[in-house]
């Protein structure tokens, strides 16, 4: 019975499948014969949670699933110019704050402000408007439809995020994923053995210290090279790939090569020497689309151990990878907006989905509206209209046009 590259614990097939590369990269494969339950638990809740943590915005903003198919993280509040908001996990901003204020004006008439984001989310909110108002729902409703109401859309503030990409933890879990999928060509006879202990120490070191900044690692080294053959790794794995490469030597040296988003690399050196010679393994998987992934890309992916043994890290061809994957954030972001822009206008108008429309004039009155909202949205003006209180509860307009 095999047992835990880690410590003793036997492995069977209850034993909780361990993700070699993080599910919240994108990861799929798993193994039950590397890492006990115990210690998959530990690292999960130590140095594999700082990973998650640190990749939540990029995630987030580029919309990446994880590898079991989770929704992105959403973001928690967040300080947008002079407002709070919180992003979702769809990547769309919501105001933090109250859902409405009423300030009563006298002889019970009341100022209604109302910030919500759909027709639903506001008659979800009239039962407590009714309760301050002292009235009853239906009253609410009444005086809502009887009523006309401005309407403001508009973009947040500028967020600034901080996205720093690797430190002590991260590092320890890029390591120990390294480890795991070597253990599954090599065998965790030979993973427990003297040539690994240190890098298995620098794991359960990382992860039984709770302090955020441990000692450097001499075993871990910044590399910002592009890959070899990056060309066809990006047409077949996508822009944003991450990639898990390990090979030997003839002397036994095991060196692990740990790519983050096409962003930034590690390398790692898992035994100095003493491992098994002249092997190689890789992982790669395409965080874009978690479907599209290999444990076979070493049989056509061949980097050497002189290119391995030479890391060399610049600043500048990271910030460079980083602003692309920013970019496409960014433009991601605007394409969806534009999508909710035209299907709110859609809806205003009573069409959802492919319902057709046959009225020349009808499709010309959506088409200006739509790129109306989206000229404002792109120029960061708040879009202002006057809507009744039939659309406010609806979020449609007279199906006619305007």
């Amino acid at each position: 019975m095999p047992t835990c590259i880690f410590c003793d614990n036997e492995l069977t097939a209850a034993t909780k499948p361990e993700h070699i590369l993080l599910s919240a990269l994108g990861g799929r494969k798993t193994s039950r014969w590397v890492i006990c339950s115990q210690h998959n638990q530990t690292f999960g809740n130590t140095i594999d949670a700082a990973v998650a943590d640190q990749v939540a915005v990029l995630r987030n903003q580029l919309q990446l699933e994880s590898g079991t198919g989770n929704a992105p993280p959403g973001l928690g509040r967040r300080q947008a110019g002079d407002e709070t908001i919180k992003i979702n996990s769809d990547g769309t901003p919501e105001l933090v704050g109250k859902p409405f204020t009423l300030t009563p004006l006298g002889e019970g008439r009341f100022n209604l402000h109302i910030s919500v984001n759909s027709a639903e989310e506001l008659s979800s909110y009239i039962p407590h408007i009714a309760a301050q108002m002292k009235t009853t729902e239906e009253r609410v409703r009444e005086q809502l439809m009887a009523a006309d109401a401005t309407v403001v859309s508009r973009r947040p503030g500028t967020v600034h995020f901080h996205t720093p990409f690797g430190g002590a933890k991260e590092c320890k879990s890029f390591l120990k994923s390294c480890l795991v999928l070597w253990a599954t060509l090599v065998g965790n006879v030979e993973v427990k053995s003297t040539p690994y202990r240190a890098a298995r120490d620098e794991i359960v070191t990382a992860a039984d210290n709770d302090q955020t900044e441990l000692p450097s690692s001499p075993k871990v080294k910044l590399d910002s090279r592009p890959l070899p053959q990056l060309d066809m790794l990006k047409e077949r794995y996508g822009e944003f790939f991450n990639l898990i490469y390990i090979r030997s030597d003839d002397t036994g040296r095991v060196v692990g090569h740990f790519t983050l988003y096409n962003i930034i690399s590690w390398q790692m050196v898992l035994a100095e020497n003493g491992g098994s010679h002249n092997r190689k393994i890789a992982l790669i998987a395409n965080p874009l689309d978690p479907g599209i992934w290999s444990d076979r890309i070493a049989e056509e992916l061949d980097i050497d151990m002189s290119w391995l043994n030479s890391p060399d890290f610049e600043v500048s061809r990271s910030h460079a990878r980083l602003s692309a994957a920013i970019g496409k954030a960014q433009h991601d972001g605007m394409m969806r907006e534009i999508g909710r822009i035209s299907d709110a206008v859609f809806l205003k108008y009573g069409f959802a989905g492919d319902d057709p429309i046959t009225d020349p004039a009808l499709t010309q009155a959506i088409s200006s509206e739509i790129a109306h909202r989206v000229a404002y949205h792109i120029r960061g003006i708040p879009y202002t209209e006057v809507v009744s209180g039939a659309e406010l509860l609806t979020g449609k307009s007279d199906p006619k046009g305007p």
